[in-house]
C-alpha cells in the first residue's frame, strides 16, 4: 500500500495545522523538486518549517484518545459528518487515517475539545 494511503489526504493535514494541532509526526507532506506534494519520512518530529505533518493512523489514534477523555460521553461520526451518541463504527472516507483526521477536525472546530498545548 502506498504511504499516501496510510495518512490523511493533504487537505486534512493542512486543516489540522490551521487548527493548531502540533506538527509532530515522522511523516511530512512537502513539495518535491518538481513542486508536487508527497509524503516523506523525517527522524525529527519537531516542527519543520514549510512541512505539514502527515499523521499516521496510530498518531491520530493517540490524539483522539486524549480528545475523547475530554468528552462527557463517547460519540460517533457517520459518513455525512454528523455525530451521534454511542460508538458503532467510523466509515465513509477514503482511509482510516482520514476517518480519524476528520473526527479530530470536527471536535476542534466545534469546540468540543481543547486545542493541544
Amino acid at each position: 500500500m502506498k504511504l499516501e494511503k496510510q495518512v490523511p489526504a493533504l487537505k486534512y493535514s493542512k486543516k489540522l495545522q490551521e487548527l493548531g494541532v502540533k506538527q509532530e509526526s515522522h511523516f511530512r507532506w512537502g513539495k518535491n523538486e518538481k513542486g508536487v506534494w508527497e509524503v516523506r519520512f523525517f527522524r525529527n518530529t519537531k516542527d519543520i518549517y514549510g512541512l505539514l505533518s502527515a499523521f499516521t493512523v496510530a498518531e491520530l489514534g493517540e490524539k483522539l484518545a486524549k480528545a475523547f477523555n475530554q468528552l462527557p460521553g463517547i460519540m460517533i461520526m457517520n459518513p455525512k459528518g454528523k455525530f451521534k451518541k454511542l460508538w458503532t463504527a467510523i466509515t465513509g472516507f477514503d482511509n482510516e487515517a482520514e476517518n480519524r483526521a476528520k473526527m479530530l477536525i470536527y471536535l476542534i472546530e466545534n469546540k468540543l475539545i481543547k486545542k493541544e498545548k
